[in-house]
Protein backbone atom coordinates (compact mmCIF):
# COMPACT_ATOMS: atom_id res chain seq x y z
CA UNK A 1 0.00 0.00 0.00
CA UNK A 2 1.44 3.32 -0.98
CA UNK A 3 1.38 6.43 1.20
CA UNK A 4 -0.93 8.11 -1.32
CA UNK A 5 -3.64 5.47 -0.95
CA UNK A 6 -3.35 5.57 2.84
CA UNK A 7 -3.72 9.34 2.82
CA UNK A 8 -6.92 9.18 0.72
CA UNK A 9 -8.37 6.44 2.92
CA UNK A 10 -7.52 8.48 6.02
CA UNK A 11 -9.21 11.60 4.61
CA UNK A 12 -12.30 9.58 3.68
CA UNK A 13 -12.50 8.12 7.18
CA UNK A 14 -12.27 11.56 8.78
CA UNK A 15 -14.93 12.92 6.42
CA UNK A 16 -17.31 10.10 7.35
CA UNK A 17 -16.73 10.77 11.05
CA UNK A 18 -17.86 14.37 10.53
CA UNK A 19 -21.22 13.39 8.99
CA UNK A 20 -22.22 10.66 11.48
CA UNK A 21 -25.10 11.87 13.64
CA UNK A 22 -25.26 10.60 17.23
CA UNK A 23 -28.57 11.40 18.92
CA UNK A 24 -28.47 12.72 22.47
CA UNK A 25 -32.14 12.00 23.23
CA UNK A 26 -35.03 9.87 22.03
CA UNK A 27 -36.76 12.91 20.53
CA UNK A 28 -33.60 13.84 18.65
CA UNK A 29 -33.29 10.28 17.31
CA UNK A 30 -36.94 10.19 16.24
CA UNK A 31 -36.30 13.27 14.11
CA UNK A 32 -33.95 11.34 11.81
CA UNK A 33 -35.17 8.62 9.44
CA UNK A 34 -32.09 6.42 9.75
CA UNK A 35 -32.47 6.30 13.55
CA UNK A 36 -36.20 5.51 13.28
CA UNK A 37 -35.46 2.72 10.81
CA UNK A 38 -32.71 1.29 13.05
CA UNK A 39 -35.10 1.32 16.02
CA UNK A 40 -37.83 -0.37 13.97
CA UNK A 41 -35.45 -3.13 12.82
CA UNK A 42 -34.22 -3.64 16.39
CA UNK A 43 -37.77 -3.83 17.78
CA UNK A 44 -38.84 -6.27 15.04
CA UNK A 45 -35.84 -8.50 15.78
CA UNK A 46 -36.46 -8.47 19.53
CA UNK A 47 -40.13 -9.34 19.03
CA UNK A 48 -39.34 -12.06 16.46
CA UNK A 49 -36.83 -13.69 18.82
CA UNK A 50 -39.24 -13.35 21.79
CA UNK A 51 -36.47 -11.55 23.66
CA UNK A 52 -38.85 -9.54 25.81
CA UNK A 53 -42.43 -8.49 26.39
CA UNK A 54 -43.41 -4.92 25.61
CA UNK A 55 -45.50 -3.53 28.48
CA UNK A 56 -47.09 -0.19 29.29
CA UNK A 57 -45.05 2.17 31.46
CA UNK A 58 -46.92 2.97 34.67
CA UNK A 59 -47.41 6.58 35.75
CA UNK A 60 -45.05 6.07 38.71
CA UNK A 61 -42.15 4.96 36.52
CA UNK A 62 -39.97 7.26 34.44
CA UNK A 63 -38.20 6.42 31.22
CA UNK A 64 -34.52 7.36 30.97
CA UNK A 65 -32.34 7.56 27.86
CA UNK A 66 -29.05 5.75 28.50
CA UNK A 67 -26.22 5.81 25.99
CA UNK A 68 -23.16 3.64 26.44
CA UNK A 69 -20.17 4.39 24.26
CA UNK A 70 -17.27 2.01 23.98
CA UNK A 71 -13.80 3.49 23.67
Amino acid sequence: MSYNIFFIAHKTFLTILNIVFIAKSLFEALGHGKWREAMRVEMDTLEKNVTWDLVELSREERLQWVVDECP
